[in-house]
């Protein structure tokens, strides 16, 4: 059975949703962007407080060697959030997410990038898996920056 098979349907997903498409380069950039600092040119350090989610973004970007045969779906809210399934062969660390989630809830990222302070506030948050998991690992967060 393949991936494609098991992803939720549009019907499946908050009302009033709309369903987009998700290429793999836009799933990966969306991990690669955990903290919203990495689409500037950074001229400076990067700062974390607290000082222990360094190296959050990092982490969450590691996973995305799941990516490599995965499958994806999404839909974009009114509100404009957009939530990503991502379905995968490939084992993750999901021990690993759920500590940063709660390690790492609300953090603060500070730079300099273009000659200017940039100061990025982000807030993970662990969310419920539906029911219908049936007991496959799985982990579920939001990420707002």
């Amino acid at each position: 059975m393949s991936n494609d098979s098991l992803l939720l349907s549009s019907t499946e997903f908050p009302s009033g949703a709309t369903k987009v498409e998700l290429t793999k380069e836009a799933v990966v950039a969306g991990f690669s962007n955990a903290t919203g600092i990495s689409n500037y040119k950074v001229d400076g350090q990067v700062s974390f407080t607290p000082a222990q989610c360094e190296h959050a973004q990092q982490d969450l970007a590691a996973q995305q060697r799941l990516l490599q045969n995965a499958s994806f779906t999404g839909v974009q809210q009114v509100d404009g959030t957009v939530i990503t399934e991502i379905l995968s062969g490939t084992s993750a660390d999901l021990d690993k997410i759920l500590d940063l989630v709660a390690r790492c809830g609300q953090m603060t990222v500070t730079t300099t990038a273009g000659g200017k302070q940039l100061t990025a506030n982000i807030a993970i948050e662990p969310l419920p898996l539906p029911g219908a998991v049936n007991g496959v690992p799985a982990v579920a967060y939001r990420t707002t920056s």
